[in-house]
Order: structure tokens, then C-alpha cells, then sequence
């Protein structure tokens, strides 16, 4: 596996993190108008959506890693989205947990010998894939939420610090 993605996919969190900082409560629950072409979420329900998807591909990879070609289900993120509350929890909460789960899985993912990445799970949606498809598609998930933030973040004035 590519350490630079291990990399990539271990600070995650902190990219998160730096991505919402300076955002009042406020900021976090504004939801976009559609006209404003940013994505219907709030910021804040971008983060659980990532906190969420986090958690289960974690699960899902460490079945890959421990079990031999396990079945994994897929989700609908948007009931998830609408169904769990998100407007009523902590953002840094969930930037938390998100960072200190990739963090401790990383080091799992260090351990492995090269081989284990070319380990197989069925997804119920997406088909085979390898646990390096698993950690590459989680680290580029985070990038391409954190993308919508940005934009977000220029609608409400307070674009995102390089």
C-alpha cells in the first residue's frame, strides 16, 4: 500500500478539523439554497455524513482484513442524514471521533503485510473491492467532502484559509 495514502488517509481528520474551523453553529446548520449549486447539505450534516461513513468502512475494511471475502451492505446516506439528528449534536464531536478513528486504523493498516491490501469484500452496491480501494476511497471521500465545505464556506463569506 502506498504510504503516502496511509498518510493521506491518518491526518485526515485534522484536514476536517481545520476545514470547519471558525464556523459558528450557525454557520454549521445554514443549508444552501439549491440556486447556490454547493450541495443540499449543511456543513454540519457533512461532517456526520463523514463521521458516519468513516465508522462503517472501518468496520467494513477491518471484515476485509480479518474474514475471507465477507458480504458487506451498503447504506442510504441520506436517511442517515435525516433520521439521526445531526442538526442536534456537535460538530467537533464528530471531527474528533472521525480523527481518532483513522488515526488508530492506521496503525492497523501499518501492520498488515502488503498482501492484506489485495484482501476482497462484496459489496451489496458496489461489487468486489480491495481493501486498498477501501482506504483510497475513504481518504478521497474526506477531499471531496471537504471540497463542498469550501464552496459552502465562500456562500456564507468566510472562505476556507489555505
Amino acid at each position: 500500500m502506498d504510504g503516502k495514502i496511509l498518510t493521506d488517509f491518518e491526518t485526515g481528520g485534522a484536514k476536517l478539523r481545520l476545514a470547519i474551523e471558525g464556523l459558528t453553529r450557525d454557520d454549521l446548520l445554514w443549508t444552501p439554497p439549491p440556486a447556490a449549486q454547493v450541495g443540499a447539505w449543511s456543513i454540519q450534516q457533512v461532517v456526520f455524513h463523514l463521521m458516519d461513513d468513516e465508522l462503517i468502512w472501518t468496520a467494513r475494511m477491518k471484515s476485509v482484513i480479518a474474514e475471507d471475502h465477507p458480504k458487506i451492505l451498503g447504506y442510504n446516506e441520506s436517511k442517515f442524514a435525516s433520521s439521526l439528528f445531526y442538526e442536534k449534536q456537535d460538530a467537533a464531536d464528530a471531527v474528533q471521533i472521525l480523527d481518532l478513528n483513522r488515526r488508530r486504523f492506521t496503525a492497523v493498516l501499518r501492520a498488515l503485510p502488503d498482501s492484506a491490501f489485495s484482501r476482497t469484500g462484496d459489496h451489496s452496491d458496489l461489487g468486489d473491492f480491495t481493501l486498498e480501494q477501501g482506504v483510497t476511497w475513504t481518504a478521497e471521500h474526506l477531499h471531496h467532502h471537504i471540497f463542498y465545505i469550501a464552496l459552502k464556506r465562500q456562500k456564507l463569506g468566510k472562505p476556507l484559509k489555505e
